[in-house]
């Protein structure tokens, strides 16, 4: 990604014989400052969260359940990359990014759920698995808890 995006582009490895370089985790998540920073963000009572619902009827393995969660936040990742809000939450500005997994009984229950958002004008992706036409999961784009959890009302996390 660009400086533009969530970061600068990672540093290229000038070598691929040898042993391979050991990254320790700030290398990975920020630095040390960023860390720092982070753990002592404020608590927020209404935190953005990312709501990813799952069918629960479909009888497919659960490495390919947890595909359909992964298809549908990764492209909600992407699409959502200019918003200010999913880029304060994919910065982990508020300390962490909470995701709250939910569980849909059927195709019906997910399409009206994501009736419901994209009618009341919140963004989310509804993900359909090809080539089969299955839609199979949701993924909102991230908001204030406040804001989406009344769509998921009575609804199982996963």
């Amino acid at each position: 990604m660009t400086a533009e995006g969530f970061g600068a582009e990672p540093a290229e490895v000038a070598s691929t014989s040898g042993p391979l370089p050991t990254m320790e985790p700030t290398a990975c998540h920020g630095t040390a400052a960023d860390k720092e920073s982070s753990a002592s963000a404020p608590v927020r009572k209404d935190p953005l969260v990312m709501y990813v619902m799952i069918r629960k009827d479909l009888d497919w393995p659960m490495g390919a359940l947890m595909n359909q969660a992964c298809h549908a936040s990764s492209a909600v990742t992407w699409e959502a990359r200019e918003d200010t809000q999913a880029v304060d939450y994919f910065s982990e500005v508020e300390g962490q990014m909470t995701t709250m997994t939910m569980g849909a009984a059927d195709e019906v229950e997910l399409r009206k759920v994501a009736e419901k958002l994209f009618a009341a004008g919140f963004p989310a992706r509804l993900w359909v698995e090809q080539p089969e036409g299955v839609a199979s999961a949701l993924a909102t784009w991230p908001r204030r808890r406040s804001e989406l959890q009344k769509f998921f009302k009575g609804i199982k996390r996963f």
